[in-house]
């Protein structure tokens, strides 16, 4: 919204002290894959993907991988033209028209 980058995002929130992701699951008690010794090391590449994620606007996406065979246990990407959305699924924690302009200021 300000027009920072990703890098200053990220420097943002490790100077105020926000735990990421999986450092806040696990001060809530919930078990997580990847134990980090660093709760505020935020990743320019998390922050990229949460600002790309739909479901901020109240999208659901489905379908967003698929397997080869019902015995495979190796999950594959599916094309974005291939996923179902539902639009307002969900209330939205950010307006569609701010989460927009955020494809403009990064593709600039």
């Amino acid at each position: 919204m300000q027009g920072k980058g990703v890098s200053a995002i990220a420097t943002a929130l490790w100077e105020d002290k926000v735990h990421t992701p999986s450092a806040y699951k696990m001060s809530k008690g919930i078990g997580v894959a990847k134990k980090s010794e660093y709760p505020y090391n935020w990743e320019t590449s998390m922050i990229a993907s949460i600002l790309e994620n739909v479901a901020y606007i109240g999208v659901t996406e489905s379908f967003k991988s698929t397997r080869l065979g019902f015995k495979s246990r190796k999950r594959i990407p599916t094309a974005k033209d291939r996923r179902t959305y539902i639009e307002n699924a969900h209330t939205p924690i950010i307006d569609r028209g701010l989460w927009a302009m955020r494809i403009t200021s990064t593709e600039s």
